[in-house]
């Protein structure tokens, strides 16, 4: 059977813009959405809309959803604090340990689901995110942003070194549970896979290579990591890889840096 279109209108202050130079703002107006997508903004209801449902906010302000580039689901147990160190000493300290507790699914399903509905509340409607290397708790967080209607791509994050005892995996592992991941979630609608190596620190060359044939024979699949966050972080990735001038060299010689590639925070020289 299928399904009717579903076509409503809101009206009130609409505020978009279509480029980075240009922003449309409507004192009064009509936003009209069918079947999920916005398909026109009007001054005034055109006539073939007029026997649709529409939902009148007065005079609130009607914008866009928000995206979020980045985020690390697991780090929102903590948010909003642990400022007192320098990144690589704040991870083995706070967020390694944190990360661990994400192998139960219950402690992942309470977390996520609050995260979910946090996000949803105040706006943020599409996201690329960061899961743990727990594949069963990266599922959980999917199931939880879909239930809450958010979209966009989750990673489950790929680590086989520098990890600490409770939060490491080999890099047999790592691969596997990867392409399990992104064969059994591919096609869903709403979160999608997103290759997710934490950063070049925590993933042997060995991983990254597998990480870049998995990356070739899922071309569609986009990439996320970090690149130059810290001086010390710069330092210890040129000792890792002396053969790079910069950093980003040290993904796209594994077929890691695409053109749909997202990187948290980026500086120029390592």
């Amino acid at each position: 059977m299928t399904k009717k279109p579903t076509t409503f209108a809101l009206r009130g202050a609409v505020c978009f813009s279509t480029d980075s130079s240009h922003l449309t703002c409507l004192e009064d107006a009509y936003l009209v959405c069918q079947n999920g997508l916005t398909i026109g903004v009007y001054p005034q209801l055109p006539e073939q809309f007029h026997d649709i449902p529409c939902e009148d906010f007065n005079n609130c302000l009607i914008v866009p959803g928000m995206n979020d580039l980045h985020l690390h689901a697991p780090q929102y147990a903590f948010h909003g604090m642990y400022m007192d160190l320098e990144l690589l000493d704040w991870l083995n300290t706070y967020t390694f340990p944190t990360e661990s507790r994400f192998a139960d699914l219950d402690y992942a399903r309470r977390t996520y689901k609050r995260l979910a509905s946090d996000l949803i509340t105040n706006g943020t409607t599409r996201v690329s995110m960061f899961s743990s290397l727990h594949t069963e708790a990266t599922w959980v967080l999917m199931e939880e942003l879909e239930k809450a209607g958010v979209t966009g791509y989750v990673g489950k994050v790929n680590m086989d070194r520098n990890g600490s005892e409770e939060l490491i995996e080999t890099t047999e592992e790592s691969v596997a549970e990867t392409r399990l991941f992104i064969e059994e979630n591919k096609d869903r609608k709403l979160i999608k896979p997103i290759l997710t190596p934490r950063f070049t620190p925590s993933c042997t060359n060995e991983l990254m290579e597998e990480l870049g044939k998995i990356a070739a024979e899922y071309p569609d699949i986009p990439v996320q990591s970090h690149l130059s966050e810290n001086t010390d972080e710069m330092k210890w990735v040129k000792e890792l890889h002396p053969d790079c001038a910069q950093y980003w060299e040290t993904y796209d010689k594994f077929g890691l840096w695409k053109d749909h590639t997202v990187m948290a925070l980026s500086l120029i020289h390592i």
